[in-house]
């Protein structure tokens, strides 16, 4: 790995910085932060945003004061990559990603091909830094495009070393072969961090199954139709801490699998499943709670809300194919154990287009419906009409309760302490016309109550779809 990179500070008036909340979202598809009532839900005067554009980026109030801005030579808009405190100072921290066109320029497949870099920024003064260097895409001239190599889902802040409270950041290329992981000394500067190795094995090469099996005493699972457990060209991450402070840990998951990183970087505790078209592609949104039986990690492979409420607002729909694979998993994990998986698998955009099976998630996506444990809440389209998909057991997707003609946009709760789902009634059409995917400019407040969904405005009931609760055989599963 090449340490590498610039220093410097560009104060804007306002610098008074203010902690935020955390949002464990885990995908490019859901930003920290989505302008708007609903889908970034409540505002307050602690609210920040921010202006993105290639010559900078601001951190801005929403009275329009700007609190700090960052200098980009980026040719296009930069992206959010990871958010988190890697200084320590207890103000959230943030990883942006830059591309530009190389220079001369070099073409792939006629493309022409681009260089991608990390921006650290200090969230407090916006002081950044690039201790990480600029990575060329890689071309995939069989296929016709290059593919960027940090952006989203390279870039993770929270703690993973044993024996110190402070955080560290862990990055991914997106076609990885191995990840590094680098701290932050307020006099130093940045550093990588090696422990039993230098450097976590990906799996995408033999040396993770070296790695995986010199360090437990049971062998690395092996990825479907083949003998050996790495998958060649294994996606871009998608990952999530996990475990205790004593014994801190990431969930990674990539094509076909998830493993748990170790704070000495072995890896340990795989899951391989397969389903019968994808890839394993494993985007989307990975959220986590602490349950009563450990962590309960869950992902939706879609995209988030804030795709739809752009439709809403340019009435086209999105050329976004909302991840290529669409599913849900569901993990509990105890340490650096996953105890438990199952999954559900909608669909694949190879097959069945842009938006049949096409999922989407709120943030959160746990939510506690009937005010005690956490029910998994998301929209699928299928058919001509968007459906909510209502989990309240997310360890069992086979018993999904499926409401159709409804869109949920998040969950609030009242004075009470009742949590109603934010949702938009949808019409079902007999064709797969744009209106049939865009909702109406209204939304209504609905409760759990029994065996359906209640409006807060009507007290009309909204039943499931008919043999809801009937078993589906799950895709996985493991105990």
């Amino acid at each position: 790995m090449a340490l590498a990179g610039s220093l410097g500070v560009w104060p804007g008036p306002g610098g008074d910085s203010i902690r935020q909340p955390e949002r464990l979202c885990a995908s490019s598809y859901c930003p920290p932060t989505i302008p708007g009532p609903v889908t970034d839900w409540p505002w307050s005067d602690t609210t920040h945003y921010f202006n993105l554009d290639p010559a900078r980026v601001q951190l801005v109030n929403l009275n329009g004061s700007v609190v700090w801005t960052v200098p980009m030579r980026a040719t296009q808009e930069p992206d959010l990559v990871g958010k988190g405190d890697f200084n320590g100072d207890g103000i959230p921290d943030y990883i942006f990603g830059q591309l530009w066109t190389t220079s001369p320029v070099q073409y792939c497949a006629g493309k022409p091909m681009s260089e991608t870099q990390l921006v650290f920024v200090d969230g407090a003064t916006g002081r950044w830094s690039t201790p990480v260097a600029p990575l060329l895409d890689i071309c995939w001239e069989q296929y016709g495009y290059p593919t960027h190599q940090w952006g989203g889902g390279t870039a993770y802040i929270g703690h993973f070393l044993n024996g110190t409270t402070a955080n560290q950041v862990v990055l991914f290329p997106y076609y990885a072969t191995e990840g590094w992981v680098l701290s932050f000394d307020g006099t130093l500067g940045w550093s990588q961090v090696s422990r039993t190795a230098d450097v976590l094995a990906y799996p995408s090469t033999p040396a993770f199954d070296v790695a995986y099996n010199s360090s437990n005493g049971t062998a690395c699972l092996t990825i479907p139709y083949a003998n050996h457990c790495y998958a060649k060209w294994s996606h871009v991450a998608n990952g999530i801490f996990v475990g205790t402070a004593a014994s801190p840990g990431l969930l990674v998951l990539t094509s076909y699998r998830a493993v748990i990183y170790r704070p000495d970087f072995t890896p340990t505790s795989d899951v391989v499943w397969s389903y019968d078209e994808g890839g394993g592609r494993d985007y989307g949104l990975l959220e986590s709670h602490d349950v009563a039986g450990g962590k309960m990690v869950t992902l939706i492979g879609g995209c988030s809300v804030a795709k739809t409420h752009d439709t809403m607002r340019t009435h086209q729909l999105s050329e976004d194919n909302c991840e290529l694979f669409h599913h849900y998993e569901y993990f509990l994990v105890q340490g650096n154990s996953i105890v438990q998986h199952s999954g559900r698998f909608f669909g694949w955009f190879g097959t069945v287009g842009r938006w049949q099976d096409r999922a989407e998630f709120p943030f959160p996506s746990d939510v506690p419906l009937t005010g005690g444990a956490l029910w998994s809440v998301f929209n699928l389209y299928r058919d001509g009409q968007w459906r909510a998909q209502l989990l309240p057991n997310p360890a069992d997707p086979a018993s999904t309760v499926e409401v159709p003609g409804w869109y949920v946009w998040g969950a609030v709760t009242d004075r009470s302490g009742r949590v109603m789902l934010a949702a938009t009634r949808t019409a079902a059409t007999a064709s797969t016309d744009v209106a049939s995917y865009i909702p109406p400019w209204q939304f209504d407040l609905l409760m759990w109550s029994g065996k359906g969904l209640i409006s807060a405005r009507s007290g009309r009931r909204f039943r499931p779809s008919p043999g809801f609760w009937s078993k589906r055989p799950m895709a996985s599963s493991r105990t």
